[in-house]
């Protein structure tokens, strides 16, 4: 139970980080929450909202950390991750190459996973009616 609640603790302490007016602070929350080993979607979405935001800073240093983050999290969540498309395609063309080829990377992983989902829905729809 002290351990649930020490969990409980420092995820709370994580969550209003993410509020912390440096981006490097909360981006280093967002991090932690999206690494932390049983997170489930819900947990995460919190940090995705600032990773969104941090995706368009000023900062090529801010920029390249998520967009590295949203590379490995596609991993994972390639659904979660795929609701930055739009923003992953505008930083293709980023001054920083880096960006640019990561970027290209997520769009990759993510198109794909959306793509088969569409596809395997699809399937199932056409042969669903191809039975009647």
């Amino acid at each position: 139970a002290e351990a649930s609640q020490l969990c409980t603790m420092g995820f709370t302490f994580l969550t209003s980080c993410l509020k912390h007016e440096s981006e490097m602070v909360a981006f280093e929350a967002a991090s932690a929450i999206c690494k932390l080993p049983h997170a489930q979607p819900q947990d995460i979405q919190p940090a995705l909202s600032i990773l969104q935001l941090l995706l368009s800073s000023l900062k090529p240093a801010a920029r390249l950390s998520t967009i590295k983050l949203l590379c490995t999290l596609s991993n994972t969540y390639p659904n979660l991750v795929s609701r930055f498309n739009d923003c992953l395609e505008a930083l293709i063309g980023d001054s920083n190459k880096l960006i640019g080829t990561l970027s290209i990377i997520t769009l990759l992983k993510t198109t794909s996973t959306t793509a088969t989902s569409t596809t395997t829905s699809s399937s199932s729809s056409s042969s669903l009616s191809s039975h009647e």
